[in-house]
């Protein structure tokens, strides 16, 4: 695509670390990316352990922590890139609300839950909370928790999006073609099976 290309521009959104679909609400769980055509350099995912960088926090931050809710809003990190949208569009993208620490249930590790779409805190003045997010994933981002895939074609990545940021790596894509296919589940719990009596 052309540099001023409009889906390429929204698409850079994707270099900035992010979680699937926060913005909505249920959320992404599980997302799968296959590798149809790679570049014969760069174009690598980073992927950072969110439950490691919860661990990793001091008490009295944990505890400040608690109980904090974090607005996601995909027109905010395209925004922050100098993406615009109509009013149409941001009528549309109004984002979901979800808790700063989230609790997997199978495992019953705590992970942050934050990245690019964590537009502000709730009931926190806006630059106090949004400092509070970049200092949170800058923690979350050291090397110590990250991830790098180098891709091959015919590769498939599954992740799960409430322990986990990623983002995609830089490449010359004025020069070569990356293409990954992408699926998103949403974080939607079973129904309950009921036993039948006879």
């Amino acid at each position: 695509m052309k540099s001023d290309d409009r889906r390429r521009m929204y698409g850079l959104g994707n270099r900035l670390w992010h979680t699937d679909a926060s913005f909505q609400d249920p959320p992404g769980r599980y997302s799968m990316l296959s590798a149809r055509i790679v570049p014969p350099v760069g174009a690598e995912t980073e992927f950072a352990d969110m439950r490691a960088a919860y661990d990793a926090l001091s008490a009295e931050m944990k505890a400040q922590l608690e109980g904090l809710r974090v607005h996601h809003s995909i027109a905010h990190s395209r925004q922050t890139l100098g993406f615009e949208f109509s009013k149409d569009e941001q009528e549309i993208l109004k984002g979901a609300i979800h808790p700063l620490i989230r609790t997997i249930p199978r495992s019953q590790r705590r992970s942050l839950y934050i990245a690019s779409h964590a537009s502000r805190i709730i009931d926190w003045p806006v630059p106090e909370g949004r400092l509070l997010l970049r200092d949170l994933t800058e923690h979350a981002t050291q090397p110590e928790f990250v991830y790098r895939h180098s891709w091959r074609v015919g590769d498939l990545v599954i992740w799960d999006n409430r322990a986990t940021m990623h983002r995609a790596r830089s490449f010359d894509d004025a020069t070569y073609r990356r293409e990954l296919r992408r699926v998103t589940t949403l974080d939607i719990e079973p129904p309950a099976l009921v036993a039948s009596g006879s």
